[in-house]
């Protein structure tokens, strides 16, 4: 791996950059190795950035940091979190049937 580079400003992240060849022979190291100290490894082509390796945590960090950023909170996973225990198209027929019967009383009174 080639030099250490310390990104105080993106949430203090250390990070190592290496070229892909290095980062496809050794990925399984670099994997084990984010496990065990959190940080980035940046994976370039001809001294040009292409890709990020980063640890989970720092990720995690990133995305928060980012919502916070866009005044919106972290992505929530609502699957599951709904029940439908009706029928939802006959639902959706009464509540066209009852907006047509206000259009129509709402015309009568122009």
């Amino acid at each position: 791996m080639s030099e250490n580079i310390n990104l105080a400003g993106l949430l203090g992240i250390k990070l190592t950059k290496i070229g892909k060849t290095e980062a496809r022979q050794n990925f399984l190291p670099l994997v084990s190795e984010l496990v065990r100290q959190p940080g980035a490894i940046e994976i370039t082509d001809h001294d040009q950035p292409v890709a990020v390796l980063v640890s989970h945590s720092h990720w995690a960090a990133i995305m928060s940091k980012l919502a916070q950023s866009n005044n919106q909170s972290p992505p929530v996973d609502l699957r599951g979190s709904v029940k439908i225990i009706g029928d939802l198209e006959a639902a959706s027929k009464e509540a066209g049937q009852e907006l047509l019967q206000s259009v129509k009383r709402r015309a009568k009174n122009l």
